[in-house]
C-alpha cells in the first residue's frame, strides 16, 4: 500500500488536480451517468485547470475556497479535495434553502488506485475534520453515500437537478452539525 501524504493546494498543483479530479468523476459515476458523462467533463479540461489555478492562486479574491492534494511518495496526485465557505453560486439562483453549516464540502475524489490507501479519509480529515458541513451527492453515488454516512452526515431534506453536465441527476444535500 503506498504512504499517502496530504497539503494544501497551490496554483502550480491546477493541472494535476483537475487530471485526477476527471479521472476520479469517471470512476465514480461510470455506472451512474449515460457514456458521454465523462467526455462532456474532459471537453472542459483547460478551462477547469485555468478556474483552478485562479481559485487555488495565494491571495486569491476566491479565499473561501480551499484546495487539498493526497498524493503517493512519488507526488503522485491520488485524490482531491475543495471547500468552501458559504453556498455556491448555483445554488443561490436556485432559490435553494441554505443549509444549517456554512462550510462546504465542495468535491471531495479519489482516483480508483487510492480506494482502499486511506487518502480519501486522511484528505477528508484534513479538508474538513469536525466541523459542521454540508455537500451535494448525486443520488445513487452509494460509495459515497456510505462514506459520508460514517462521518455523520445525514439528509437534510433537500434535493435538486444536477445541470447539463450532469444530466440533471437528481442531487440530494447531505449536513452534518
Amino acid at each position: 500500500m503506498p504512504q499517502v501524504s496530504v497539503r494544501r493546494a497551490g496554483a502550480a498543483d491546477a493541472g494535476a488536480w483537475v487530471a485526477c479530479y476527471l479521472d476520479a468523476l469517471e470512476a465514480a459515476y461510470g455506472d451512474l451517468m449515460p457514456p458521454a458523462f465523462g467526455p462532456v467533463h474532459r471537453a472542459r479540461e483547460a478551462e477547469l485547470v485555468a478556474a483552478k489555478e485562479v481559485e487555488l492562486a495565494d491571495g486569491s479574491p476566491l479565499a473561501p475556497v480551499r484546495g487539498w492534494v493526497a498524493e503517493d511518495e512519488r507526488g503522485v496526485v491520488l485524490a482531491v479535495a475543495c471547500v468552501r465557505d458559504g453556498a455556491n453560486g448555483w445554488e443561490r439562483d436556485r432559490g435553494l434553502p441554505p443549509a444549517t453549516a456554512t462550510l462546504q464540502l465542495e468535491k471531495l475524489y479519489a482516483v480508483p488506485a487510492a480506494l482502499g490507501t486511506g487518502a480519501g479519509p486522511a484528505l477528508f480529515a484534513a479538508a474538513v475534520g469536525d466541523a459542521a458541513s454540508y455537500l451535494w451527492l448525486v443520488e445513487g453515488n452509494e460509495r459515497a453515500e456510505r462514506f459520508y454516512r460514517r462521518r455523520g452526515y445525514v439528509p437534510d431534506g433537500v434535493r435538486t437537478l444536477g445541470g447539463p453536465t450532469w444530466f440533471e441527476r437528481t442531487m440530494v444535500r447531505l449536513a452534518r452539525t
